[in-house]
């Protein structure tokens, strides 16, 4: 509360009451105020922001500048780099650009990453050893989350193209997949449900599996008819879907069609189907190229959580919900998950960084043609 000094009976001068005037200048509001309950005034020249940066390493530089030596980078993709690991950066997804097309199916992110990164990527791993880094620079293949997808619309046409054509396309599936990035085909599909509930025989009959599921389920339960070999497995992967059987205790190829084959059908094909043809001989072209079944060179190898993709036969999803749910919540309960599928430590010697190149630029061929290949036969 604030006091009028003044006398309760002082005289009416003039007409007019004398008013007190305080002794401190006006409040804020009638003037500039630039006090400690205020920011004083700045000039526009003065950066809003600031960017903290840590020098780059000596190996890390030596490191660059042989990627640049020996590599297929081109100075000519840098433009006005912030530093040499950001004109590398820039160069080397240019060049990447250049490598693959647009993926419409699959998820996978190729990232540059240091080695504290990958460290810390990995600390939710259970690997053999703990994780030592071979180089301060690694490339990195995220797979950041997992899209789901169909072939029913699409299998009838295979089938009516050629009988062994459907069985043919799921293997040269697998195979890139095998090269490149994790993909859970149907074959995948039922070798996860066979070992949730067949005592892990994908080609179990009824009779093998009814004990085991009236152990799972109780003996009366209306839903073992549902889980039955002869219920699921049609759903899940169909014999002509089938790539490999289990005979004499050992995994053998079923037939496909061999790229002659592939060649004298393609011309009596027309549409969807014959472009598949295509796909499929440029895949194999492809992957005879390949001196290596592992072209991402990942260093450790890793399990990640998630695919590039998923695709099933059937649009009657009743069983893959609940094995992808299981399939991840199991990973995540157990600590064993990681977002990418490999992590390739960059090379320093002239030979060895050529075939790393060589390598990933196969690997990103590769997963383009894959993407096309599933871009026509999933929706």
């Amino acid at each position: 509360m604030f006091f009028d000094p003044s006398r309760t009976d002082q005289d009416v001068e003039g007409g007019t009451v004398a008013c007190w005037q305080p002794p401190r200048a006006a409040a804020a509001r009638y003037r500039a105020a630039d006090d400690f309950l205020s920011l004083p005034s700045v000039s526009e020249q003065v950066p809003s922001s600031a960017t903290m940066k840590w020098k780059v390493s000596g190996e890390m530089s030596a490191r660059i500048l042989a990627h640049f030596r020996y590599g297929p980078l081109r100075a000519a993709d840098v433009h006005e780099p912030s530093d040499e690991l950001n004109a590398f950066a820039q160069a080397f997804f240019a060049w990447v650009e250049r490598q693959k097309g647009e993926f419409s199916r699959l998820t996978v992110r190729p990232m540059l990453l240091d080695a504290n990164a990958v460290d810390t990527a990995l600390e939710h791993v259970c690997l053999d050893k703990d994780f030592e880094a071979a180089s301060p620079l690694y490339l990195g293949f995220c797979l950041p989350d997992e899209n789901l997808f169909e072939m029913a619309a699409h299998v009838d046409a295979l089938r009516s193209a050629h009988p062994l054509l459907l069985r043919t396309v799921l293997k040269a599936i697998d195979m890139a997949s095998y090269r490149t990035v994790m993909i859970r085909s149907p074959q995948w599909f039922l070798g996860e449900f066979a070992a949730w509930f067949w005592d892990g025989d994908p080609e179990a009959s009824d009779e093998d599996a009814l004990e085991e599921l009236k152990e799972r389920f109780g003996a009366g339960d209306s839903d073992i008819a549902a889980y039955l070999p002869s219920t699921a497995r049609p759903l899940l992967c169909p014999d002509d879907a089938m790539t490999v059987s289990w005979r004499d205790r050992k995994w053998r190829e079923r037939a496909t069609l061999s790229p002659t084959q592939i060649r004298a059908l393609r011309p009596r094909l027309r549409g969807k189907a014959r472009k598949v043809c295509t796909e499929l001989l440029a895949l194999n072209s492809l992957m005879r190229k390949s001196r290596t079944n592992d072209l991402l060179r990942g260093e450790p190898s890793i399990m990640p959580l998630f695919s590039a993709v998923s695709f099933v036969l059937s649009g009657d999803q009743t069983y893959v919900g609940q094995i992808l749910d299981g399939t991840i919540e199991s990973a995540y309960q157990g600590g064993d998950h990681c977002e990418f599928t490999a992590f390739s430590p960059l090379s320093m010697k002239a030979a060895d960084i050529r075939r790393q190149y060589a390598d990933w630029s196969l690997a990103f061929q590769i997963m383009t043609h894959l993407d096309r290949l599933l871009s026509l036969v999933t929706s």
